[in-house]
């Protein structure tokens, strides 16, 4: 442990250009995203960004992937659970949704927020998309418990008016997704993934 922290001590103050701004707290965190063998990204000072893959960590400062500004009124969504092709393009207020399955694990590093893979072995129904709902629930991935949908929606900073107007992911009665932000963590890829369903949002 104390060798790991030396390296990823010294690969951020490289990409830094020196210790400025990298405090051990910053360490720690990439440590943490490093031993959760769950996968994942992580910003940091000086426009670090790291990513998690399967066998190896990426350290970059090239900008993260800008994210999707949603309008600024609500657009209703379905209220009841809408079908989403797999494979092929489903529509609904605001989105164009393009889902395709591959048949092997692909490189989940360069994402963007509106794209998201999955297990298709682990899905445990049909995949819908329709709007929030008071009570929903859902396991973040990282996380091993559920929490509620309105409590992870605050702590992620989005503004009230803009938390109707993002889709909510299903497969069966359970949420998997709310693109923008992390997909849930029972549907993740693993070692024994054999085919993966890609899900990819794009505003209109």
């Amino acid at each position: 442990p104390a060798l790991r922290r030396r390296v990823l001590s010294h690969a951020l103050e490289s990409l830094s250009g020196g210790p400025t701004d990298i405090e051990g707290a910053h360490v720690t965190s990439l440590e943490s995203l490093v031993t959760s063998d769950t996968g994942g990204k992580l910003d940091l000072p000086n426009g670090i960004h790291a990513a998690l893959g399967y066998d190896n960590l990426v350290l970059t400062r090239n900008p993260a992937p800008p994210s999707i500004q949603l309008p600024q009124q609500t657009i209703p969504l379905p209220d009841e659970p809408q079908p989403i092709a797999i494979p092929g393009e489903t529509s609904i207020p605001g989105w164009k949704i393009t889902a395709t399955i591959e048949e092997s694990v692909p490189d989940n590093r360069d994402l963007d927020p509106y794209t998201a893979l999955f297990d298709m072995d682990r899905l445990p129904g049909p995949i819908t998309v329709r709007r929030r709902r008071n009570g929903d629930r859902f396991t973040p991935l990282g996380m091993s418990g559920s929490k509620k949908l309105q409590d992870f929606l605050t702590d992620a900073k989005v503004p009230r008016p803009h938390r109707d107007s993002i889709p909510v992911i299903l497969s069966g009665d359970q949420i998997i997704w709310l693109p923008g932000h992390r997909p849930t963590d029972h549907t993740k890829l693993t070692l024994t993934t054999h085919r993966t369903l890609r899900l990819t949002f794009q505003p209109l």
